[in-house]
């Protein structure tokens, strides 16, 4: 997908003008959440791994969804605002957003 170079076995991506995916539709309940927090995807692409982030970048979890589905128990979750990346199975990225977690 998009344009190439191969160098010694291999590959650098020069241009993604030409590449146009998909998003997927998700919707994240109840949010801003309190001991747990869904993820569903609406739209026909299959989800497969959900990475969570905390406000500062760190990765705070990765988790598998099933069926598009996921829920998250978010009790070792401090407060505040996390990010999401949802990926397909080969590893790409079908969609990002944000959820709050309030007590």
């Amino acid at each position: 997908v998009g344009d190439t170079m191969n160098i010694d076995d291999g590959s650098v991506v020069l241009g993604m003008n030409n590449v146009t995916l998909e998003k997927a539709d998700v919707a994240v309940y109840p949010n801003p959440a309190n001991n747990q927090i869904t993820l569903a995807v609406t739209s026909q692409l299959q989800a497969n791994l959900v990475e969570i982030f905390d406000i500062t970048g760190k990765l705070a979890g990765t988790y598998t969804m099933h069926n598009n589905l996921l829920t998250i128990n978010t009790q070792g979750y401090s407060d505040g605002m996390y990010f999401y990346k949802l990926f397909d199975q080969t590893g790409i990225q079908l969609n990002a957003g944000k959820f709050s977690i309030i007590r």
